[in-house]
C-alpha cells in the first residue's frame, strides 16, 4: 500500500510540474509581477524562488533583465514600458530595462504581438528588437531597433518594416528613405515614395 501511495504522490508532483512548465522565466536579474488567470498576483524579486506560472498569465517586467519562454500550445502576455505584448506558443523573448528608462524587447524564437499606442498591432518576428517606454514618442508607442516587424494599423492596413541594424522607427528619414507614403486603396499596399 505504501508503494502505491508513494507512486501516486510522485506522479502527482510530476503532473503538477508539467502543467506549470508551460511558461518559463529563464535568466533574470530584475523584478517582475505575475498575474495568473485566476487573479492571483505574485511579485518576484531577484533571488526569489519562482512560483508556478500558468498558461495565459501576464508578466509585468518592473526592472532588470527577464527572459520569458512559452512551450508549444501555451501563451503568455507580458507588459514592459506600459505596452502589452502577447507571446505565442513556442516563443522566447528577452526584456531588458535600459538606463535611459526604456525597455528593449528582443524576440529570439517564435512570434510576439505588440498592441500599439494607436490601437493597431505589431508582430515581432525572430530577431526583431524594439524599444518601449515613456521616452518613446512615436505614434505607435515603440521604436524599431532591428529585425522585421509587421505593423497593422487600426484600419487593417499592414506594412512590413525591416531594419538590418540600429535604426529606430523614428530614424526612418535618416535611413535614406523618403518618409512620404503612397497608399493604394484597393490593394492596401503602402510603399515609400522615391525622391
Amino acid at each position: 500500500m505504501k508503494k502505491v501511495f508513494l507512486s501516486a504522490f510522485v506522479l502527482a508532483l510530476v503532473f503538477q510540474a508539467t502543467v506549470f512548465a508551460a511558461v518559463n522565466v529563464g535568466q533574470r536579474t530584475g523584478t517582475f509581477r505575475i498575474t495568473n488567470p485566476d487573479g492571483t498576483v505574485a511579485t518576484v524579486a531577484p533571488g526569489d524562488p519562482l512560483p508556478a506560472i500558468a498558461d495565459g498569465a501576464t508578466i509585468e517586467v518592473v526592472d532588470g533583465d527577464v527572459q520569458v519562454s512559452t512551450t508549444d500550445g501555451y501563451t503568455v502576455n507580458f507588459v514592459a514600458g506600459g505596452r502589452t505584448f502577447q507571446a505565442a506558443a513556442g516563443t522566447t523573448v528577452n526584456v531588458t530595462f535600459e538606463s535611459s528608462g526604456v525597455f528593449l524587447v528582443e524576440v529570439t524564437a517564435g512570434r510576439v504581438t505588440l498592441i500599439t499606442a494607436d490601437n493597431g498591432t505589431a508582430t515581432l518576428n525572430p530577431g526583431a528588437q524594439v524599444r518601449v517606454g515613456s521616452a518613446v514618442t512615436s505614434a505607435t508607442g515603440f521604436e524599431m531597433v532591428k529585425g522585421e516587424v509587421s505593423l497593422t494599423d487600426a484600419n487593417g492596413t499592414t506594412t512590413t518594416l525591416t531594419s538590418a541594424g540600429n535604426n529606430s522607427l523614428g530614424d526612418l528619414g535618416n535611413m535614406g528613405l523618403d518618409t512620404e507614403v503612397q497608399s493604394e486603396e484597393t490593394s492596401r499596399d503602402i510603399s515609400p515614395v522615391k525622391g
